[in-house]
């Protein structure tokens, strides 16, 4: 179990050209995360995030930790208007060999990572918080792969964990 205070950091990266509306959009979705943190409804979330990667696996489980976020959203009830997502880049080669792929979280326009690393606090759990657009051509994501809504999560869980 991970502790409840457990400090999260939450980046917002917006266009410095970005309109008022944007500002504002990004601003509330951020406020709304650091709320879900706050109420104590991450749990999953939280734990996902601390799990250290398995010997030779990537750092930090990209999937486990956006299927943990959607699921606190789904038991919290506030998962309306928010999507899991899977994509990446065929060109782009993993450790093991395969294809790149990641997952995170979209709602109203902004991709929610709660896999980042900061540069200069690499150790600092962060969730970043931009512009699908944006976030796209920042991790190289070519390809969607699936986007899961509440209901379409719950059937993945039933289905793979029945």
């Amino acid at each position: 179990m991970v502790d409840k205070e457990l400090d999260v950091d939450i980046v917002v990266i917006l266009e410095e050209d970005a309109d008022e509306h944007k500002r504002k959009s990004i601003h509330k979705l951020a406020s709304k995360v650091r709320q879900f943190l706050d109420d104590g409804i991450m749990r999953h979330t939280r734990e996902a995030m601390a799990d250290k990667p398995k010997l030779g696996e990537s750092e930090g489980n990209c999937h486990n930790t956006a299927l943990g976020f959607m699921t606190d959203l789904i038991i919290a009830r506030r998962a309306q208007g928010w999507s899991w997502v899977k994509g990446g880049n065929p060109k782009r080669i993993n450790k093991q060999g395969e294809a790149w792929e990641h997952s995170w979280l979209e709602y109203n326009g902004f991709a929610v990572d709660a896999t980042t690393k900061q540069t200069g606090k690499p150790d600092q759990q962060t969730i970043s918080i931009g512009e699908v657009g944006w976030y796209y051509k920042a991790r190289e994501i070519t390809k969607i792969y699936k986007r899961r809504d509440a209901t379409n999560t719950r059937k993945w869980v039933f289905k793979h964990h029945a």
